[in-house]
């Protein structure tokens, strides 16, 4: 009885392990908090690119720098609370001088995102390990023998397809305009005629 109730604890553990790790991730990945960087209201989003990108508009370029880890952050520039272009050009020079403070609010952003899907991969993580229990014993023998039945291959056949179809793997994808955007190193992008602070290696611009 003690080694049965052993591998149950077991698979109970292992279950919720698997299940609240790739809830996390996904609750993760698709999340997204608006925090105000650069005098601009910037909506952080986390992703598996491994780059910081910062998408700036339809005026300014983008700029892009790889982070040398697996998880990438995107951020777009809104609406900005500088009164005029001047005190925004000035306030681009502040912080490009002493990012630190920047860094730290989309460090924080992150976080607070990641705790939030940690929290919620771990609650989603007990449904199948709940269900399991509240069917009960009796009842899920009843499924298993159902299940091994033509009806009930037909039934899972039917759920495995309408997942496929959702979700369609084959569907080919038309190449977007980030799969074609060539990056360039910022210093080439803004050329001679501006001295680039040392923080800004390794940063590199779209052209326009």
């Amino acid at each position: 009885m003690a080694p049965a109730r052993g591998r149950l604890l077991l698979g109970a553990g292992l279950t919720w392990l698997v299940t609240a790790g790739l809830a996390a991730g996904l609750v993760f990945f698709g999340s997204s908090r608006t925090v105000v960087v650069a005098s601009h209201d910037t909506v952080v989003r986390p992703t598996t690119s491994g780059y910081i990108v910062v998408r700036s508009g339809p005026v300014l370029p983008d700029l892009r720098m790889p982070t040398d880890r697996a998880v990438g952050v995107d951020l777009t520039l809104g609406k900005t609370e500088a009164a005029t272009t001047d005190e925004l050009i000035d306030r681009y020079a502040l912080i490009a001088s002493q990012p630190e403070g920047q860094i730290v609010k989309v460090q924080r952003a992150l976080e607070d995102m990641a705790w939030g899907a940690a929290l919620w991969g771990a609650v989603l993580g007990l449904l199948p390990v709940g269900l399991w229990v509240l069917v009960g014993g009796v009842r899920r023998r009843e499924l298993i023998r159902a299940a091994r039945r033509p009806q009930g291959v037909a039934v899972l056949v039917v759920l495995a397809l309408v997942v496929l179809a959702a979700w369609r793997p084959w569907a080919s994808r038309d190449p977007v305009l980030d799969d074609q955007t060539r990056w360039l190193p910022l210093t080439e992008f803004v050329g001679p005629f501006a001295t680039l602070p040392r923080s800004s290696r390794g940063w590199r611009s779209v052209p326009m």
